[in-house]
C-alpha cells in the first residue's frame, strides 16, 4: 500500500488544483463531471430561483400580481384612462432601500449567531475532552454524567432558539438550559484530585459558553426593527398599485396601443412586483434563521450530530471512526438489502394476482 504524502507534499503540489491534492491525500476517486450535469446543475439552480421567487407557494407575490395587473387595467382608456408621468428611480430607490438595509442588518445578526453557536460548540468538544483526561489522570468517572448533561443541553439550547419569543414554552426551555448551566458545574468540581487551577479554567469555559449562549438568546429576542420591517411590508405592498397610472404611461406614443394598455405596462408592473416581493422574502427568511425551515437557517441536524461523535476523536479516534463507518456500511447494506428483499416479495405477489 502506497503511503500518503506528508504535508509538506500537499503545500508543494503547486501544479495540481488543491481539491485533486487532497482527494489523493484521503484516497478518494475524482469526480468527474460530463457536459449534461453541468447544463443540469445549471438548470435546477435557475428552477430554483423561479421557485424562489414565483413559486405557487408564494401566495403573497401572486396576490400582488393580480392586483398590479387589475389597477394598470383600471387606469388604461377603457376604465379611468389615469396617467401621469413620474421618477420611479426615486419610487424605487425609497422602496428597495428600506428592504435592502432591513436584510443586511438580518444577516449579520445571522452571522454573529453562527458564531456565538460555534463558541458553546467549541467549548461543549473541550470540555468533554478535558473531562475525559480528568478521569483517566485521577481515576474519576465524570465524563460520561457530563456528556449526557452536555448532550441534554443541547436539547434545550435548541428548544429555546427554535421556539416562540416570550412563549411559556420558550421560558420553559430557559431553565433546563440554566439547571444545565448549574449541572455543569457541579461536574467541574466533583473529581476533588483535579488541580484547582485546571478546575479554575473549565469554570471559565462554562461562563465562555454560557455568555455565548445569552448573546445569542438575545439576538432571538431582538432582531431587526420592526417599524422598519413594518415600512418595507408596507412600501412593497402599496406601492406598485399606486404606481398604477405610472405603468400605464408607458402606452403613450406607442403603436401597439389598444383600449386596455399595451403589453409594455404590465410587463413593468408585473416585473418591479417580482423583485420587491423577492427582496422581501429574502429579508424574512434571514429575518429567524433559527426555525430551520428556511434555505439559509442554521443546520441543527450538523450541529447536533458534530457533538454526537466526540467519542470518536482522541488517541484512539483513526480505530473508532474506522468501526464506526463500517458499522454505517453495514447497517446501509442491511437496510439496502431488507428493501430489495420487500421490493421482490410485492412483485411475486403482483405476479400471483395476475395469475389468479
Amino acid at each position: 500500500m502506497s503511503a500518503r504524502p506528508s504535508s509538506m507534499d500537499i503545500n508543494s503540489s503547486t501544479k495540481k488544483h488543491p481539491k485533486q491534492v487532497i482527494r489523493e491525500y484521503l484516497d478518494e476517486p475524482e469526480e468527474e463531471t460530463s457536459f449534461f450535469d453541468g447544463v443540469t446543475e445549471n438548470l435546477t439552480k435557475l428552477l430554483d430561483g423561479i421557485s424562489f421567487s414565483i413559486g405557487l407557494t408564494r401566495f403573497r407575490t401572486w396576490l400582488m400580481i393580480l392586483l398590479t395587473v387589475l389597477s394598470t387595467y383600471a387606469c388604461s382608456e377603457v376604465m379611468f384612462n389615469l396617467r401621469w408621468e413620474t421618477s420611479l428611480a426615486v419610487v424605487a430607490v425609497g422602496t428597495v432601500f428600506p428592504v435592502v438595509f432591513s436584510i443586511q442588518a438580518a444577516y449579520q445578526n445571522r452571522e454573529k449567531s453562527l458564531k456565538y453557536l460555534d463558541d458553546i460548540k467549541a467549548t461543549f468538544i473541550y470540555m468533554y475532552f478535558t473531562f475525559g483526561e480528568w478521569d483517566r489522570l485521577h481515576s474519576g468517572n465524570v465524563q460520561p454524567e457530563a456528556e449526557a448533561t452536555m448532550s441534554q443541553l443541547i436539547v434545550d439550547i435548541m428548544a429555546v432558539l427554535r421556539g416562540k419569543q416570550f412563549g411559556g414554552v420558550a421560558r420553559e426551555s430557559v431553565h433546563k438550559v440554566y439547571d444545565g448551566w448549574h449541572q455543569l458545574c457541579a461536574d467541574a468540581h466533583r473529581n476533588t484530585k483535579v488541580p484547582p487551577p485546571w478546575v479554575n479554567g473549565m469554570s471559565i469555559s462554562i461562563r465562555v459558553a454560557m455568555s455565548a449562549f445569552e448573546s445569542v438568546k438575545t439576538l432571538k429576542d431582538y432582531e431587526t426593527p420592526r417599524g422598519l420591517r413594518k415600512l418595507c411590508y408596507f412600501l412593497i405592498m402599496t406601492t406598485p398599485i399606486l404606481l398604477a397610472p405610472y405603468w400605464a404611461n408607458f402606452c403613450i406614443d406607442n403603436p401597439d396601443e389598444i383600449e386596455w394598455g399595451c403589453l409594455a405596462s404590465y410587463f413593468v408592473g408585473v416585473l418591479y412586483v417580482i423583485i420587491t416581493s423577492t427582496l422581501l422574502h429574502v429579508q424574512e427568511a434571514l429575518e429567524d434563521p433559527f426555525d430551520g425551515d428556511g434555505i439559509d437557517d442554521i443546520k441543527w441536524d450538523l450541529f447536533g450530530n458534530q457533538l454526537d461523535i466526540m467519542a470518536l476523536h482522541g488517541p484512539e479516534g483513526p480505530k473508532q471512526r474506522a468501526e464506526y463507518r463500517k458499522e454505517m456500511d453495514e447497517m446501509r447494506a442491511a437496510k439496502k438489502e431488507a428493501q430489495e428483499q420487500a421490493k421482490e416479495g410485492y412483485q411475486e405477489a403482483d405476479v400471483k394476482d395476475s395469475k389468479a
